[in-house]
């Protein structure tokens, strides 16, 4: 990430992201893009200006570089990148609830924060219905 930024929000992506290999274990390369398999958004949570997160998802801390890409709003360009240039980061469902819950009091309650943490236990509580021909969900951050 980077120096810190004016005004840098964040937002969350849950995403779908698709198998990289067919069942006899041949690369499937119409999802493929510079290395990285596509993956489908499934939520869309903005979190505002919420340094707790921002922090979070800081490379090497909790996250990590993500090995998929998400399609902007056209639905045509592929976003390997955020609006700061800095790489996507990855996390599970599991990790972020995590950091949400263990939150300073003064932090959990941020407006934001309660939807959030509802709406990723109601994923994780179903993440097995998303894994049919993907590699289940994760949650992706997006400074903007």
């Amino acid at each position: 990430m980077g120096e810190t930024k004016m005004a840098y929000e964040s937002k969350l992506y849950v995403v779908k992201k698709y198998q990289r290999f067919n069942s006899k274990g041949e690369l499937i390369e119409p999802l493929m893009q510079e290395g990285k398999v596509a993956s489908q958004i499934v939520a869309e949570y903005e979190m505002s200006n919420f340094p707790p997160i921002r922090n979070f998802f800081h490379p090497g801390d909790n996250s990590r570089n993500t090995d998929c890409y998400i399609y902007a709003k056209d639905g045509n360009t592929p976003l390997f990148k955020d609006c700061y240039g800095d790489p996507l980061m990855e996390a599970s469902l599991a990790e972020v609830i995590a950091c949400l819950e263990n939150l300073s009091e003064k932090d959990k309650t941020y407006r934001r924060v309660p939807p959030l943490l509802g709406m990723l236990r109601g994923f994780h509580e179903t993440e097995s219905e998303w894994d049919e021909d993907s590699d289940g969900l994760v949650v992706l951050h997006y400074g903007h």
